[in-house]
């Protein structure tokens, strides 16, 4: 009985030829198909290994498992650099402040006891700035300055309750919030 060198088209196999030319053909077809596949599996892989490192793709599409980018070292502290400009809201001129109010300092040095006279020349003025409607309601905080009789300490007057402090100044959301309650 003759030995079958084909399998069954039954296993999903494809016939073998019968013949040596017709197996140099399918073999120069199978190794046409598989450069093919081998140029196509090179251009994914190209596809895959893309970041933003090496394409025009956004830092926030590498994915969270890659480390950022390091930071060149400048040699400078974070932060302002010494001799920057500043930038921040100049003081108004005193005949311009809407109210003045005056925060005298303590009674009695906290040294010594001693009794604080009040020196007027020489205050820390601090100025709020807020909008209730469109014009600006400013108010300066003058505290003005005392010198103990005992030891010559210096006092300034304390900022009242009522005062905001620096820090609420530079923040919008008083002025958003009055904003906001005056437009409902």
């Amino acid at each position: 009985m003759p030995r079958s060198t084909t399998p069954s088209p039954e296993n999903g196999q494809p016939e073998l030829p019968e013949s040596v030319p017709a197996c140099h053909d399918m073999i120069r077809q199978l190794l046409r198909s598989q450069n093919q596949l081998m140029e196509r599996l090179s251009v994914l892989e190209e596809k895959a290994n893309l970041n933003s490192r090496n394409s025009s793709k956004p830092p926030s599409s590498d994915g969270p498992g890659t480390p950022p980018r390091p930071r060149p070292k400048s040699g400078k502290r974070a932060g302002g650099q010494p001799g920057h400009p500043g930038s921040h809201r100049e003081m108004l001129a005193e005949d311009q402040v809407n109210h003045r109010v005056e925060c005298p300092p303590p009674e009695q040095c906290e040294g010594c006891n001693g009794t604080v006279e009040v020196d007027a020349d020489k205050p820390m003025r601090h100025q709020v700035f807020d909008l209730p409607r469109i014009e600006p309601v400013v108010t300066e905080y003058v505290r003005l300055r005392g010198i103990c009789r005992g030891c010559g300490r210096k006092h300034h007057g304390a900022l009242r309750r009522a005062c905001p402090q620096a820090s609420s100044v530079r923040t919008p959301w008083r002025w958003w919030a009055r904003w906001r309650v005056s437009s409902i």
